[in-house]
């Protein structure tokens, strides 16, 4: 029984595989960028991220202090 299901996900990855390939959009080479204009615009974006210690159980454990001294 338990051969079954490996076997199963197995094949079931191997299919999912194939549709995450697929899905991945593109860029739009129909639109060019002007790069001799002018205006020039600027994203700038603050990521969200925390900072964790993986211990020897193989679990995270967050440290706020980590990430506040990544933030200055």
């Amino acid at each position: 029984m338990r051969v079954g299901h490996l076997a199963a996900m197995g094949v079931l990855s191997a299919l999912l595989s194939g549709c995450a390939a697929a899905a991945t959009s593109r860029v739009d080479a129909s639109a060019p960028i002007n790069w001799t204009e002018q205006a020039k615009r600027v994203v700038l974006v603050d990521p969200d991220v925390e900072l964790s210690e993986l211990d020897a159980g193989g679990t995270h454990e967050p440290r706020a202090d980590w990430t506040a001294a990544a933030k200055c």
